[in-house]
């Protein structure tokens, strides 16, 4: 998890494999917010297991449910299954609602859900909780409901764990390669994202063996799940190389066993092309909920998110997520060496490095709808 000791555990591990491989990977830290706290709750005098909805703050509140948050909402409270996102918050609170409790899937996703660390910042914000898909349906024709939250908000430390080859004839022209190395709340964490990690490590040790014309830099995010918090602090502390860069390829979700490698290509239909030409089957334009959002959002730099589609992914957020396989992480590897190469030989890229004005557009609602802009 973002901000613990073993996510830092996990930097320096992967820091020391890349010095095995000859490379000087450097740490770079930044802040986040974490609100550490309990919930308790109770539906006609009887309690229920809750758990807090991070980053809502504190509160105490009672009152009936009102199904999906909407209109009227005064002195009710809001019970959801739909992902709650910012700004619907600040809605619920300005049309009177006391707070909000979120139903899980039934598959148990997300255990300690978290809401975006700009929105905790700018707004106040109603408390949440969050309970299972069982006691949703316990307390779904309660008269009233009561919830007591308690939430401390402090600053803790993550860090993105960075290193770069520099090309050997067009240094200033760049790609970054990004994977997240971080976790939810009670997940192991196998295909979302100890995959996509590996298969970063070994472009890397394939990187180190054929060295790469363009500069590559590697950076192992940190504080993914919390926001995409790794690679937003990385296009800040490093907006001079925005205008170099031509395009970043992510990895977030791999290993299933039985998943097909697919891509996702913020780009033009030309790098869908480039992509179905390496023997990528599963490809499609759009936007991506990663590491390579942050990038197109300041720097209008395309990627392409390559993942492996199964039905392992299921499980992902949740403590089921462990369905991860090396031997299938090797059978793809080769797929993705050859696609940093061919990204990284010669002064431009094998498609042009852009993005059409509709994906653009889908960018800033993405960011829109969690309070981010």
């Amino acid at each position: 998890m973002a901000g613990t000791e073993g996510e830092r555990e996990a930097a320096l591990r992967l820091a020391s494999e890349l010095e095995k491989l000859g490379l000087e990977p450097r740490l770079e830290e930044f802040t986040l917010l974490k609100g550490e706290g309990e919930a308790r709750l109770w539906a006609d005098g009887r309690e229920f297991p809750a758990s807090p909805w991070e980053l809502t703050g504190s509160g105490e509140f009672e009152g009936p449910l009102n199904l999906g948050g909407e209109p009227p909402l005064k002195g009710q409270v809001v019970l959801t299954h739909d992902y709650v996102r910012a700004p619907r918050v600040v809605r619920w609170r300005k049309e009177g609602a006391l707070g909000f409790v979120w139903v899980r899937s039934p598959k148990g996703e997300v255990r300690r859900p978290v809401l975006a660390e700009e929105a905790a910042r700018r707004w106040r914000l109603l408390p949440g909780v969050a309970v299972d898909w069982e006691v949703g349906l316990e307390i779904r024709w309660a008269k009233r409901v009561r919830v007591l939250k308690t939430e401390e908000i402090r600053e803790a430390r993550s860090q993105n764990v960075v290193a770069v080859l520099e090309g050997k004839k067009y240094p200033e022209r760049l790609v970054v390669f990004t994977a997240h190395y971080d976790s939810v709340p009670e997940s192991p964490g196998g295909v979302d994202n100890l995959g996509g990690t590996l298969a970063l490590l070994g472009i890397a040790r394939h990187l180190v063996e054929r060295p790469p014309e363009k500069t590559a830099i590697l950076c192992f995010c940190g504080a993914e799940e919390r926001g995409l918090l790794g690679s937003k602090a990385f296009v800040r502390a490093h907006r001079e190389l925005l205008e170099k860069t031509l395009l970043v390829v992510n990895l977030d979700v791999m290993g299933d066993p039985l998943g097909v490698l697919g891509a996702r290509v913020l780009a033009g239909r030309d790098a869908a092309r480039f992509a179905r030409s390496l023997g990528i089957t599963k490809v499609s334009q759009g936007i991506y909920s990663s590491d390579g959002m942050p990038f197109a959002l300041e720097g209008r730099i395309p990627s392409v998110s390559l993942f492996t589609a199964g039905p392992s992914n299921f499980w992902g957020h949740t403590p089921e997520d462990k369905h991860v396989s090396l031997r299938a992480l090797e059978e793809v590897q080769p797929t993705l060496n050859r696609l940093a190469s061919e990204v990284l030989k010669g002064e431009g890229l094998p498609f042009e490095p852009e993005i059409p004005s509709r994906l653009l557009r889908e960018v800033r609602r993405y960011f829109r709808e969690r309070g981010v802009v």
